[in-house]
């Protein structure tokens, strides 16, 4: 992808030497991969200050490029006919956070330890589509119609770009009239498990496939714990490693 895309995004303070853009990304790629601290990004790595990369992150942030270059991936994969949304499963994922701020709050499960929940969406092959984040203490049947609302339009080798699917799978949670029902006036087929002796084959563990997709060892240490209160550097680290997912499924598959 062109550098160019980033546009300018470090600062000018006195002093502060520009770092070409791909050395910034490689920065923040090593802050998301380790979990280390932005004023402990060695030297040696020549990927600037913690604090640029930093600020490269939360301006690229604010102007939408890390969800632009998601969406250019899966469109990518769309035009390949590498996404099946016939099917789309979607969860929720809880990750732990002992700041206030932005979408954090008291899980009730969890003895009301604070944190936020990753509400991912993925198609029938496990790419990514939708991501969204709320507050812990927030119900994840509220959130079904959000994320559905976040697929964006994928191009289709035949045909007009898709952005609804046919059927959608969910678990226990969702298991409410208002649920249901929006998705059948959306003409949407509602896979959701019952309460009461559903069948398993409708079962969706989110938190599994995230782990398995993008384990510790792969980029995700900023993934498994919330360390600031902004929302903007935690929704940026996410959208980054649903990027790194489906560029492993454009590279190479599944």
């Amino acid at each position: 992808m062109d550098s160019s895309a980033f546009g300018e995004a470090q600062g000018n303070e006195a002093g502060d030497l520009r770092v070409d853009d791909r050395r910034a990304l490689v920065g923040i790629l090593v802050i998301l991969r380790f979990a280390i601290p932005w004023k402990s990004l060695l030297k040696e790595l020549e990927c600037g200050s913690g604090s640029t990369c930093r600020r490269c992150l939360l301006a690229w942030e604010k102007r939408g490029v890390w969800e632009k270059v998601w969406h250019l991936i899966l469109d990518t994969l769309g035009r390949q006919d590498r996404l099946d949304l016939r099917r789309v499963a979607m969860d929720g994922s809880y990750v732990p956070g002992e700041m206030r701020g932005e979408t954090l709050g008291s899980n009730p499960p969890n003895r009301g330890r604070k944190g936020t929940i990753h509400n991912l969406a993925v198609d029938a092959r496990g790419v990514p589509i939708a991501v969204a984040l709320s507050p812990a203490n927030v119900h994840d049947c509220r959130m079904l119609i959000p994320v559905l609302y976040a697929i964006p339009p994928i191009p289709r080798p035949r045909g007009r770009p898709r952005s609804k699917p046919v059927k959608v799978r969910s678990d226990k949670r969702d298991d409410y009239g208002r649920c249901r029902q929006a998705l059948r006036e959306r003409r949407i087929i509602d896979r959701i498990a019952r309460r009461r002796g559903e069948s398993k084959r409708v079962w969706v563990d989110i938190d599994g496939w995230w782990r398995w997709r993008l384990p510790s060892s792969r980029l995700s240490g900023r993934l498994q714990f919330r360390y600031k209160r902004s929302e903007c550097i935690h929704k940026a680290f996410l959208v980054i490693g649903c990027i790194m997912i489906c560029w492993r499924a454009l590279d190479h598959g599944f």
